[in-house]
């Protein structure tokens, strides 16, 4: 087998919440190889968003070790090779719809021109080239998470990792959303890991993981 995009090993995120430590996630081990398709489960304040953080390099382990050598095995992976749709609003006020996507393009400096055409096919696959000059304070709940998800892909990374990306989103467009990334998917060998609430969401996914107190699971309970 390829060499994982990213490996997890007896990974543990603890926080101090006043004089508590609190474990958000333990003893976690796992491998993410080119191509797969995992829904990760479980209830809110389980750990998910936490693992996801952790395989992004977002966040970093409070014990254990985590690597990605398939890609590189460098820390500074984002926003180049690692997408990651936020569960919480997280587009920047002051710029356009367009601009929010193409904002991690220009970080990796990638030319004007072509970043700008990159977010906007980005757009386009979400269903939302049409208000690509709004602010996000003119968009609904809705439309922000689908632009985020453009962000996501503007860069075609190796690795897509999404946290909660249909909650604000209803069936239909939930669905659409998912069939367009799906389809774009399959024209590469990018991985992608959804934490999801929504069991619809999970079951569309061939391999389903899940997360209880902490504690992962490589199967769905």
């Amino acid at each position: 087998m390829n060499e994982p995009l990213v490996r997890a090993v007896n990974v543990s995120r603890t926080y101090r919440s006043g004089d508590t430590q609190v474990a958000a996630l333990t003893h976690a081990t796992c491998e993410i190889h080119p191509g797969e398709r995992i829904a990760l489960t479980g209830p809110s304040g389980s750990g998910k968003s936490t693992l996801l953080q952790l395989l992004a390099g977002i966040d970093h382990p409070s014990t254990g070790t985590i690597a990605w050598p398939a890609l590189d095995g460098s820390l500074a992976l984002r926003p180049a090779k690692i997408g990651f749709v936020f569960q919480t609003p997280s587009l920047l006020a002051p710029l356009s719809a367009i601009e929010n996507v193409e904002v991690p393009l220009l970080i990796n400096r990638m030319g004007s021109t072509q970043a700008r055409q990159r977010a906007l096919e980005a757009l386009e696959v979400v269903g939302l080239a049409a208000i690509a000059d709004k602010l996000p304070e003119e968009l609904s709940g809705g439309q922000a998470a689908r632009v985020g998800f453009a962000r996501a892909l503007a860069s075609r990374p190796a690795l897509l990792l999404a946290d909660e990306p249909t909650g604000q989103l209803d069936r239909p467009t939930a669905d659409h959303l998912f069939d367009t990334v799906l389809e774009w998917l399959r024209s590469t060998q990018a991985a992608l890991v959804v934490a999801t609430h929504d069991q619809h969401v999970a079951q569309r996914l061939p391999t389903c993981w899940s997360i209880e107190r902490g504690h992962l699971r490589r199967d769905c309970l």
